[in-house]
């Protein structure tokens, strides 16, 4: 699911075209530049691996059915299915442009290049936020015609998941490429991205833009089975303008969720409570991804903090540099509590959102136009669950006599599985903690009350954090100074409590 909100631009230039749309392939590719070495340093270092996968566990429900997720891989050549859809009391030929233009516009937001597109396409976007560790290609499929009717759908989700399965199918008999859609040869379709030909709605009403997944079906490498899907309108991209340009800001939300991303936006509408401030593409849709996802994707490892130290990192846009300051001892992955650091800069993917102005119909925002640091309480802790009833809590990774349970809960054949526990919604989060959060330079409070991140929210020069406290119980075993912020580099230093202050 996504925020909705209108743009407004006012600085670049929309080239006009009521008619003629051709389709520009990106293909302009990045390499990925990561010797994944280990790196020590004086008080720090950084890991070449993680010690767990995020998208085994969120595969980890032991049963078939909806629990249990299927996530595009997040590095690699991968393929995503699109398929455009329309219905009988509203058909492709009756849109403004017509059902050849419309595909061709859908190409563009996925799979074209730029100069198609007010921001980037799907593809040239991941290829850019994972700094070349994901290639990601696909094919647009000829229109699929639903039997269904608009007002048959409008409040049944479960309409839609047939709609998914008979679009699917419709393709398999027409197409003979659908195994290539399957590239970690599981027996799953990796992902599909079905666009149908009504307006959007509201989050109510089936026609909104979210993720969701299929019943589980048995596996199946020679003819892989559908699975997780993204639904989205033709008419988030603006196909309606008059000009030659798409915007695919939310099939680029939405594509975050097929690789297993969360939204940082609340979904309950009574939270007040912003934990990042709307300054995300997994919140608002806007601007990078921050490097909690890229670490979640194994796009980018930290500098991970062992003692005194002082580290210089680059902006995150250009190589995802970060550092972690752990609540105790780190596990070795994404998925446990620490503080997270990253040199925000409005350039690279954050560069158009940071000079358009965008109103979500209460607010006027755009990304931060300076340079500045953020920094993040991020509480990925793994728990554990009994598979019955209520899925009793049993624990989280790391907790005294954890092991010893589940060897008991082995021999009496009771079975559990691993999820992360909190989330941005705080009414579907664990003790109500966030997922994430960054840490605004008000304070707390002031996200707290429903503002939004701006420019003065980030860290600057001279900040220092002297006192914190984890979720786990533990506090802060450093003191963090903000030593120098440039555009392009910082230095943060960190102290040992145990030594003598800043």
């Amino acid at each position: 699911m996504r925020k909705s909100f209108y743009i407004f631009i006012f600085v670049l230039p929309l080239l006009l075209s009521s008619c003629s749309v051709s389709f520009n392939e990106f293909t302009r590719y990045t390499k990925d530049e990561d010797d994944y070495t280990y790196i020590e340093g004086n008080g720090y270092y950084k890991p070449n691996s993680y010690t767990l996968d995020y998208q085994e566990i969120i595969q980890d429900w032991p049963y078939n059915n909806k629990e249990k997720q299927i996530a595009i891989p997040s590095t690699g050549e991968q393929n995503l299915l699109v398929i455009p859809v329309d219905f009988n009391n509203k058909p492709c030929s009756a849109l403004k442009f017509g059902c050849d233009v419309i595909r061709t516009q859908i190409s563009n937001a996925f799979f074209g290049t730029d100069n198609k597109n007010t921001y980037q396409s799907v593809a040239s976007y991941y290829n850019s936020s994972s700094f070349g560790k994901l290639h990601l290609h696909g094919k647009v499929a000829d229109w699929y015609t639903s039997p269904y009717e608009i007002e048959q759908i409008r409040n049944n989700r479960d309409l839609v998941d047939e709609i998914v399965k008979n679009a699917i199918n419709d393709y398999k008999s027409k197409n003979k490429d659908i195994n290539k859609f399957d590239t970690n040869k599981d027996g799953y379709i990796d992902g599909v991205a079905i666009i149908y030909a009504h307006e959007y709605e509201n989050k109510n009403s089936s026609f909104w833009a979210y993720e969701s997944s299929l019943s589980l079906m048995n596996a199946n490498v020679e003819d892989p089975q559908p699975r997780s899907y993204l639904w989205a309108s033709y008419e988030y991209m603006n196909a309606n303008s008059e000009m030659d340009k798409v915007d695919a800001h939310t099939y680029i939300h939405e594509a975050g969720h097929l690789f297993g991303l969360s939204d940082y936006y609340s979904r309950d509408d009574s939270q007040t409570f912003r934990p990042l401030g709307g300054m995300d593409m997994m919140d608002y849709n806007l601007g990078d991804n921050n490097v909690f996802s890229k670490m979640l994707l194994k796009w980018t490892r930290p500098y991970v903090v062992t003692g005194s130290s002082e580290i210089t990192i680059n902006a995150s846009y250009i190589n995802g540099e970060c550092i972690l300051v752990p609540a105790g001892e780190w596990n070795g992955s994404a998925m446990d509590e620490y503080l997270l650091i990253e040199l925000y800069s409005p350039h690279g993917l954050n560069k158009i959102d940071s000079k358009l102005k965008y109103n979500d119909g209460v607010d006027e925002f755009s990304l931060m136009s300076k340079a500045g640091i953020k920094m993040y309480h991020v509480d990925a802790r793994v728990a554990y669950y009994m598979t019955f009833n209520s899925s009793p809590f049993i624990g989280y990774l790391g907790d005294e006599g954890l092991e010893e349970k589940l060897e008991l809960y082995d021999k009496a054949g009771q079975r559990y599985y691993r999820k992360i526990d909190h989330s941005n919604t705080l009414i579907e989060s664990r003790n109500g903690i966030p997922l994430i959060e960054v840490i605004d330079r008000h304070g707390q409070d002031y996200l707290k009350v429903g503002n939004l991140y701006n420019n003065d929210s980030l860290l600057v020069k001279g900040d220092r954090l002297i006192a914190f406290n984890f979720n786990n119980g533990n506090e802060l075993e450093y003191e963090v100074l903000i030593k120098e912020v440039k555009s392009n580099k910082a230095t943060i230093q960190f102290i040992k409590k145990s030594n003598n202050s800043i």
